[in-house]
């Protein structure tokens, strides 16, 4: 969905501040990057985790629920937002 948003943007079919808004309801989460050689090999593996059938659909079922609420709450930030802030041309343009 991030991916998405962002693509829209740069193609020019939403504003900044729609593209912002729509990142804001999407719930992004916490991200982390690794950028150097020396932090990926100091990841560890510190827990694992199996998951039995049942618990792997209920979570797929749960991604699926919180899939359609983002993509509402993104047409929602769309609409919030129409004919507001500036196209990526337009930022471009101004520098």
């Amino acid at each position: 969905n991030m991916y998405e948003i962002i693509n829209k943007f740069i193609r020019g079919d939403i504003t900044d501040l729609q593209a912002i808004a729509s990142l804001s309801a999407s719930s992004l989460g916490k991200q982390h990057v690794l950028k150097t050689e020396k932090a990926c090999k100091s990841v560890k593996i510190i827990n694992r985790l199996y998951l039995s059938k049942e618990e792997r659909a209920d979570i797929e079922n749960e991604r699926k629920d919180f899939t359609v609420i983002a993509e509402d709450k993104h047409k929602l930030a769309i609409e919030t937002y129409r004919r507001q802030g500036k196209y990526i041309e337009e930022l471009l343009k101004d520098e």
